[in-house]
């Protein structure tokens, strides 16, 4: 299957869209129900799921962590977050009354 023109993840967006750096914030805004937001990490952890570019050309991979020696070469560099989220829940008032949760 192949994806069609103009899929940003296929790395060709349409020519009328404005970069990403131009764009506002609400133009990445997304439903996501909640049932599909990670809460934990998966066991065993190299059947975490990725995302694999090759190029422009091609859709993107669906993929596990397990397979990320068959896409390096001698010579790639790996980066690694090893960062934490620390839980957080801020409970704010408006000025007009309104009360306001930010995790």
């Amino acid at each position: 299957m192949t994806e069609p023109a103009g899929n940003p993840l296929a790395g060709n967006p349409p020519a009328d869209l404005p970069p990403v750096g131009s764009r506002p914030v609400s133009d990445f805004d997304y439903e996501l129900a909640p049932e599909h937001i990670a809460t934990v990490g998966v066991e065993p952890r190299d059947s975490a799921r990725m995302l694999v570019s090759l190029d422009a050309a091609r859709p993107p991979l669906d993929r596990v962590v397990a397979d990320l020696d068959t896409f390096l070469a001698p010579g790639d560099v790996v980066v690694v977050n090893d960062t934490k989220v620390m839980p957080a829940r801020l409970h704010l008032a408006k000025a007009t009354g309104g009360a306001v949760e930010v995790l």
